[in-house]
């Protein structure tokens, strides 16, 4: 008995052997395995700190930009203030205008009313002392 118990003992040392060998041999897989993954995200992490430096400049130049829109916005807006301004004074004196133009009209009309009447005195006069 004493055989049969040192062959199983012998086969149970064999088969322990094979399996620390394929632990061990699973256990090297798998930390290969953790490294090539740390490697990737730490590649993945550098890319992403890039994007994120990428996207902090891009939004400084956006927010250089909107500030010059918001300043070009402004001084749109002062300008279209002054030009109102203006148009409002070319409207009055345009009215003035129209209105010393009918007045001037009125003159004329008036001057040529008076003519006509010194026009017709004279000739009553003259055809007076004529006769």
């Amino acid at each position: 008995m004493t055989e049969l118990a040192e062959q199983r003992h012998r086969v149970s040392d064999h088969d322990e052997t094979a399996d620390d060998r394929q632990t061990t041999t699973t256990f090297v897989g798998f930390v290969h395995t953790l490294e090539e993954e740390s490697e990737r995200l730490r590649s993945l992490a550098e890319a992403c700190q890039q994007a994120a430096r990428d996207l902090a400049e891009r939004e400084t130049s956006l927010d250089s930009r909107e500030e010059a829109l918001h300043r070009a916005q402004h001084d749109l807006d002062s300008r279209r203030g002054e030009l109102e301004r203006r148009q409002q004074e070319l409207d009055a004196r345009t009215a003035e205008v129209d209105r010393a133009s009918a007045r001037i009209a009125e003159a004329a009309e008036r001057e040529a009313a008076l003519k006509s009447v010194a026009h017709d005195l004279l000739e009553r006069y003259s055809d007076d002392g004529a006769h």
